[in-house]
């Protein structure tokens, strides 16, 4: 872990987010990550209404009620991540008078892997790109960004203080 010195300030609290659990603490707490768009329920039934969808015919009034159920079926769960996520805000930054949180290069690890070609065969090599959309999916479920923003956004509001630190040698 990392240690801050800071005058003025009793009590620090440093976040590292993580996929199998969402937030590991400084001081040994654990919050569960909910995985509200990559559990198994649910992106079965995301893919059977986009499958529904794919299968209506362009412009019809079928397929614009199809596009919308599955468009309420994404919201809900963007709206109870979004709860989860300022409720959880709340809860770290009334812990500790300053949150130090790891300043991850989020979209550079959810960008695509660069392709291998082979010139002698012609053709495009493995890269690893199909387990790295898994992690790029889980990441996105996750959304370190917007739960970072919003601790922000509740401890300048509350007064408090947020450290950026780099995330070498962190964890």
């Amino acid at each position: 872990m990392y240690f801050l010195i800071v005058s003025d300030i009793n009590t620090v609290v440093g976040l590292d987010m993580g996929l199998g659990k969402l937030v590991y603490c400084s001081d040994g707490s654990i919050i569960e990550n909910p995985r509200f768009a990559t559990n198994k329920k649910t992106k079965r039934l995301q893919s059977i209404r986009q499958r529904c969808v794919s299968r209506k015919k362009k412009r019809s009034n079928n397929r614009r009620a199809s596009q919308q159920r599955l468009s309420l079926f994404q919201h809900r769960i963007a709206t109870k991540r979004e709860a989860y996520q300022w409720q959880l805000a709340k809860d770290i930054v009334k812990k500790a008078d300053a949150v130090a949180i790891e300043d991850l290069n989020i979209s550079g690890m959810m960008k695509r892997c660069k392709p291998k070609y082979d010139e002698t065969k012609r053709r495009f090599l493995s890269n690893g790109q199909a387990r790295k959309r898994a992690l790029s999916r889980s990441i996105a479920d996750a959304s370190w960004y917007a739960l970072i923003s919003k601790i922000e956004y509740v401890a300048a509001k509350s007064g408090k203080v947020v450290f950026k630190i780099n995330p070498r040698h962190t964890s």
